[in-house]
């Protein structure tokens, strides 16, 4: 079995070695430095050794410089694997020892053993004959040696003063943390105090301290208490402690009295908790004290107001009553009897009795679990109930009780008062039919309702409000209006709040814009409502917001149709009527003509204006048509194809469209566009042999472009490409085009090059495009 000596100082490293190697069934001799290392080796010389650089007795240079040096040796392999000597001098110092590998930790486990195998084969090659590689001169290798060693020694250093460094600034941060404490204790206004576990002197204590105590800091400390107090105290004091050192943990005294030289006798709550050292034994008595005097003297006030409004309350006739109970004895004054509508004469009060006035079996539960609270706790009471009264209808009374003991502080008895509260329970029942009522309308209503406190922050709104603008419940309630509002609206709501809403506490009716959760912009009518606070002060607003976005639309449906009424009159007054008088004229010449040659010429210009009154009329019907809501997702590609069929086949145009199955949503009649685009550039395209459209999404949306590679459109004829012309001259067809896209929500510019072909480029917004 092949024998691996392996040595390294550390066991971790020297147990994990051992079990690798031990996997691949190797026999492992396992050493802590290189001098027993050595020493075996000479004894039983292995098959190969691996060991580490830094350890003790022998590093591994060392070692290695030894074991090629032994005649015995030599020819072993030796593996250098290591974490602390890395740099590449390191590597090749170690190889002019006469290391066959030198390894850097860690490795995995495969790799390693594929290493491991790769040596002792690449050795079994060799013979022993094999020269090995000379070690050099003594002194050089030494020079070598002492230059690593140096080196890591100087690394060492290096890290050495970087700890240092980092020490120093802990122990900075540690005196900073500890004034940082420091101040912090003393500013806190209970008294904090430490004693010294050995005798109970006084070794810390803070301001307050000083102040409760009414002695310096400097007559305290090294004192204990009984260089403070009269013996009594300090022997109670002093006891306390004992028994907190030996309980081991926090012990809470709940009153402790001092007697102070100037402001008497003050109550304390006192904590206090052992600090252990090291061995676990007590070394400080860490304490905390809080003067409670006046607070149990406001609570024995307020105890002694309470007997007296009780008092009071019997003598303004307040129903009060009695229990006794050990005797089960119970005593209504008349005006319980009243408040029931129950006789004295007939109604004997008790337990049983009067638990049947309210026959609800959960009431009754509530009944006898406050009655068992009421005997076992000190501590006082009240409840409201329901009732029956004798003629069956229900009444409401507020009961308060708290016990009374004897001497020994045994219950005896409990007492309590009741209160008619019928009246006011059957006006809260109305108030919530109300409140229900008004939820319900305020929930269904169609339009939007929105509060806010007068930093924005949105406080209440109803379903309407929610779906109007797509948040939940959640997000609503951590945004403000100006969340929801362009900010080019700002300033405006601003100047609203500032000028009408503040003075008169509403505005006027005003539009603005909300954003929805997806990005949308839509507008919005709102009048804002101011809510003032019981001091008067403007604490907030309010506001019925209503979604105008379809008014809006029909709003732009009437402009858009005011348009076409104003143009249709441009059209019908000038166009037409330019035709009409030029026919005219050319009917009076045809009524006597010089010869049939003229009259027949005559009549040709005729038929030629009437044919361009025709196509006039033609085109505004279609014009006419814009703006009707037919709008629907119109697929280019098909609709271009169409379009180019419709136009005379007296031409040869190809057609290229690279449009990815884009779609716009139009009107129907967006076809007369590309028609007439099409017909333009066929019409006065001269050189034109091919029509290509394809599209280019921006930031801002989609580019459609439509080229040709005809002559292309004059720099002068550029600026009224779009523009109609007096009478017709054929650029009807594309002032329809700008102005088709124009009332679409699209624009359109030509930026061809002169000479080089046409080009239209389509602007397209986002909303009004997607892909099939």
């Amino acid at each position: 079995m092949t024998r691996i000596l392996i040595a390294d100082d550390n066991p971790q490293n020297l147990y994990l070695l051992e079990s690798i190697l031990k996997g691949y069934k190797f026999d492992v001799i396992t050493t802590r430095n290189g001098a027993e290392a050595l020493d075996i080796a000479i004894k039983n010389p292995p098959d190969l050794i691996i060991a580490d650089i830094l350890m003790p007795v022998m590093d591994g240079f060392e070692l290695c410089r030894k074991w090629k040096a032994d005649e015995r040796l030599q020819y072993i392999p030796f593996v250098f694997y290591t974490a602390t000597y890395i740099d590449a001098k390191d590597e090749k110092f170690a190889q002019s020892l006469g290391a066959e590998r030198f390894i850097i930790k860690p490795q995995k486990p495969e790799i390693l053993g594929q290493i491991v195998r790769q040596v002792l084969e690449e050795s079994r090659q060799k013979t022993s004959t094999t020269p090995q590689k000379p070690l050099g001169d003594e002194m050089e290798v030494l020079r070598q040696y002492n230059e690593v060693l140096f080196r890591k020694l100087e690394k060492k250093v290096m890290q050495l003063e970087t700890e240092i460094s980092e020490r120093r600034r802990a122990e900075v941060g540690l005196r900073a943390s500890e004034n940082f404490l420091d101040n912090i204790v003393e500013r806190i206004p209970d008294m904090i105090f430490v004693k010294d576990a050995r005798d109970l002197r006084f070794v810390r204590i803070n301001k307050a301290g000083e102040d409760l105590l009414e002695y310096s800091r400097i007559d305290l400390l090294g004192k204990t208490d009984y260089d403070l107090f009269p013996k009594p105290e300090a022997d109670l004091f002093t006891g306390k402690d004992r028994e907190a050192l030996g309980a081991g943990q926090f012990t809470d005294i709940p009153q402790e009295t001092i007697k102070t030289r100037y402001r008497g006798e003050r109550i304390l709550h006192t904590k206090k908790i052992p600090i252990l050292d090291e061995s676990g034994n007590p070394r400080y008595l860490l304490g905390i004290s809080e003067d409670i005097t006046d607070r149990k003297n406001a609570e024995n006030a307020l105890k002694e107001s309470t007997k007296r409004l009780q008092e009071a309350q019997e003598m303004a006739h307040l129903g009060f009553w009695l229990w006794d109970v050990k005797t089960g004895y119970v005593e209504w004054s008349d005006e319980v009897f009243r408040i029931f509508g129950l006789d004295p004469k007939e109604f004997i009060p008790h337990i049983e009795s009067i638990l049947a006035l309210s026959p609800w079996p959960d009431e009754q539960q509530r009944d006898r679990e406050l009655i068992r609270r009421a005997t076992e706790s000190r501590e006082p009471g009240m409840y409201e109930q329901r009732f029956f009264r004798p003629d069956k209808s229900i009444g409401y009374y507020h009961s308060t009780f708290e016990g009374r003991y004897d001497e020994r502080g045994n219950l005896v008895s409990i007492v309590g008062t009741v209160l008619d509260i019928t009246a006011r329970k059957r006006a809260e029942e109305k108030l919530l039919q109300s409140e229900a009522r008004y939820r319900k309308l305020y929930e269904s209503m169609m339009d939007a309702f929105i509060q806010v406190n007068m930093a924005g922050q949105i406080q209440e709104f109803n379903q309407s409000f929610r779906e109007m603008v797509g948040y939940s419940d959640e997000e609503l309630v951590r945004l403000t209006y100006r969340d929801l509002t362009p900010e080019k609206w700002h300033a405006f709501e601003d100047y609203i709040i500032e000028s009408q809403i503040i003075p008169r506490e509403y505005s006027d009716v005003y539009e603005k814009e909300y954003r929805k959760k997806d990005g949308t912009v839509f507008p919005v009518e709102l009048r804002r409502s101011l809510i003032r606070d019981e001091a008067g002060l403007p604490a907030g607003m309010w506001a019925i917001v209503r979604d105008i976005t379809e008014r809006k639309k029909a709003e732009e449906k009437i402009r858009l149709a005011n348009c076409k009424l104003a143009l249709m009159n441009d059209v019908t007054y000038q166009d037409i009527q330019n035709k009409v008088t030029g026919l005219r004229g050319y009917v009076e010449l045809s009524k006597k003509p010089e010869s049939e040659h003229d009259r027949l010429i005559f009549i040709e210009r005729e038929m030629g204006i009437l044919a361009s009154i025709h196509d006039l009329i033609q085109h505004t019907k279609d014009y006419q048509q814009v703006g009707e809501d037919k709008s629907r997702w119109i697929h280019l590609e098909q609709t271009i194809r169409a379009q180019l069929s419709l136009i005379s086949e007296k031409h040869n145009v190809s057609l290229e469209i690279d449009l990815r199955g884009l779609e716009i949503y139009a009107d129907p009649m967006i076809d007369r566009v590309f028609y007439n685009l099409m017909v333009n550039a066929i019409q006065h395209g001269k050189t034109l042999t091919r029509i290509s459209f394809k599209c280019q999404e921006t930031r801002d949306g989609m580019v459609l472009v439509g080229e040709d590679d005809g002559i292309g459109i004059s720099q002068n004829q550029k600026l009224h490409i779009f523009d109609r012309i007096v009478g017709g001259g054929g650029k009807f067809g594309l002032f329809f085009v700008r102005e088709f896209l124009t009332t679409s929500g699209m624009t359109i510019s030509e930026t061809g090059t002169p000479g080089k072909g046409a080009r239209f480029e389509i602007a397209i917004p986002k909303g009004l495009y997607r892909f099939a």
